[in-house]
């Protein structure tokens, strides 16, 4: 994988004051989300910082890393609530001695870290960490507001859906599916709702601040670094309500191709079966998801019905039941005797100079028991514990709620 800047470096050193300790730790606890082969050391965080190329799975770690902060730049960059919770802030006494202003000695300030303030001087101190926090707080909230209604334009400027076909039953389908689909179908916007419900000042507002630069809060002035722009009120706007159409839950199916013979032999072509699924849809807020309430439910064969033992166990597995065990073969005895000396004493009608005798039932009992004596019951039972593993493997990939 290629190199590549990250864009934001400046941003990011200037927002958290240069504790660039700060970008590692997350990276450290985030880097599988970005396939990165594993935690990066500071040096390569600090390149990427400063705007030299760095891995492009960083660079992408580090945008989401920014994203985070735009979205919630108060978790970032909130400060303590006590005075003596300043010493263990991750910024030095000294950055927050220049942010306070506290009318003390700056020595004497920053032995906080191993002795407590008189009460008269940690007073005033608490006071003006109280006051800047209060600030803080209301740039952070005002631009969390100002990109919500960012993201909300740019929802509806590309509303996300979900296409739904009822054949037989409703199913969640893909785009195109749903575009050559003949029967009854629907759409119905999910996700985000963008400007839904929000009020003309508000719609122009947020077209304001589309074409608006805003860079994060300056944190030691405790203030936005842009001015709020001049909306104008918008009545045209139109956006789509996020809501379930069909209530909070209901039962549908889901249509697959799905192997149902597996490949035995190199060269050997597996054979595809169309299955369908019986699911519950559920609703969580902003789209409906599913919950698997039986897999392989039914196979297609010129209608639908549902699957065989052993199409169920290749479906299910991967595998099928080959062997039986001596108790199983013994529970048939009746059956299976009766079936081979019916068919022996045919053969011997049909061709009889295969028998010097005639066949008795005790040359079918015979035989069942010579075939009895070959069953190897530890080799059933080790294909059994297999397909027991591989079923507990496909039930571990069930979607539930």
């Amino acid at each position: 994988m290629g190199e590549r800047v990250f864009e934001e470096g400046y941003a990011v050193r200037k927002f958290l004051d240069e504790q660039n300790f700060r970008v590692v730790d997350w990276v450290s606890a985030n880097w599988q989300r970005f396939d990165m082969d594993g935690p990066v050391d500071k040096t390569i965080i600090s390149r990427a910082l400063l705007g030299q190329p760095v891995r492009e799975t960083t660079v992408k770690a580090l945008e989401a890393l920014y994203q985070e902060m735009r979205d919630d730049p108060w978790e970032w960059c909130k400060p303590p609530e006590t005075v003596e919770g300043l010493a263990r802030d991750f910024r030095p006494l000294t950055w927050w001695f220049a942010t306070l202003k506290p009318p003390i000695p700056e020595y004497r300030f920053k032995r906080l870290r191993t002795q407590l303030l008189p009460d008269d001087m940690r007073a005033d101190v608490q006071q003006r960490l109280d006051e800047w926090s209060s600030r803080l707080r209301a740039a952070c909230d005002r631009f969390k507001a100002d990109t919500r209604l960012v993201r909300a334009v740019q929802a509806d400027e590309r509303p996300e859906y979900q296409h739904w076909v009822d054949d037989g039953g409703w199913r969640l389908v893909s785009e195109a599916e749903f575009g050559f689909a003949k029967s009854r179908k629907l759409r119905r916007r999910v996700g985000d709702a963008g400007l839904y419900g929000c009020t003309p000042e508000e719609i122009g507002q947020a077209y304001a601040l589309m074409d608006a630069v805003r860079p994060l809060p300056v944190v030691q002035e405790a203030r936005l670094a842009y001015a709020q722009p001049r909306g104008v009120p918008e009545h045209d706007h139109y956006s789509e309500e996020v809501a379930p159409w069909n209530g909070d839950e209901f039962e549908g199916y889901e249509i697959a191709q799905a192997v149902i013979k597996p490949a035995q032999y190199v060269g050997d072509r597996e054979e595809l079966v169309t299955v369908r699924h019986h699911v519950c849809y559920w609703w969580d807020g902003e789209r409906y998801q599913v919950e698997d309430l039986q897999k392989f439910a039914q196979v297609l064969d010129g209608d639908w019905r549902e699957p065989t033992r052993d199409e169920r166990d290749l479906l299910e597995t991967g595998m099928k039941r080959e062997r039986i065990t001596q108790a199983e073969f013994e529970a048939n005895r009746e059956e299976w005797v009766e079936r081979l000396y019916q068919s022996m004493l045919d053969e011997a009608k049909a061709k009889p100079w295969i028998y010097l005798t005639a066949p008795t039932r005790e040359d079918a009992e015979a035989a069942f028991a010579e075939r009895l004596a070959r069953i190897d019951d530890e080799a059933a039972a080790d294909e059994r514990r297999e397909i027991a593993r591989l079923r507990m493997e496909f039930k571990r990939t069930l979607r539930r709620r």
